[in-house]
């Protein structure tokens, strides 16, 4: 049966998977560093990673970019972490009304940024930091040349989504400490949508006249 012509349009129902812009935005670090030949591996998102060994011996040589959700403040302690807020008080910013955006999700993230010390020099704490800086800026150079994948936003790169927040140095102090890590606090802007309306878009008809 078919609908009245004042019937609202059916909303989709099919499942379109997830969408997470974290896992986006590490997948894209992780293809940068590939394609550049970056010494470094770009470890699957969750704190549990930032701990998993790695072979210094490898061409990565056990450097390591880590994205961790939430607040994370160094501490390996078993308790919540500081996921952000939901917030209605949006402007809608996306270039397209459809399908609207519902609601706004501050997102915070940590992204853990160690370095191994330079081989021959492990006792060299400036050197350890040094390295680890460099590897922050490979970070920052691959986010900003990911592109935005939500056309609703109208283009451009990712990093319009991020705001850089306060920066933490680990770095053991006790001597012949081992590398230096860096703990990068940021927020990325997620929007949920609502479902898309399927459109009909009005065409000129023609009429025909009878013979």
């Amino acid at each position: 049966m078919s609908q009245p012509a004042y019937a609202s349009p059916p909303y989709p129902t099919e499942h379109l998977g997830p969408r997470s812009g974290l896992l986006y935005l590490r997948d894209a670090v992780a293809g940068y560093f590939s394609e550049n030949g970056i010494a470094a591996s770009v470890v699957p998102v969750g704190l549990k990673y930032r701990s998993f060994t790695l072979n210094q011996s490898d061409p990565a040589n056990a450097n390591r970019v880590c994205f961790i959700p939430g607040v994370f403040d160094g501490e390996n302690l078993l308790k919540s972490r500081d996921y952000g807020v939901l917030s209605r008080e949006t402007d809608n910013s996306a270039s397209v009304v459809n399908p609207r955006e519902i609601c706004a999700w501050e997102r915070p993230f940590t992204v853990s940024v160690w370095s191994a010390p330079e081989r021959g020099h492990s006792d060299n704490e400036g050197l350890s930091i040094a390295l680890a800086e460099d590897l922050l800026e490979q970070v920052l150079r691959a986010i900003v040349h990911t592109p935005d994948p939500n056309p609703e936003n109208g283009g451009g790169s990712i990093a319009a989504s991020i705001v850089w927040g306060p920066l933490f140095l680990k770095a053991p102090p006790v001597e012949s400490g081992f590398g230096a890590e860096l703990l990068v606090h940021a927020v990325q802007r997620a929007p949920f949508y609502d479902f898309s309306l399927e459109v009909v878009q009005a065409a000129a008809v023609i009429p025909r006249t009878g013979a």
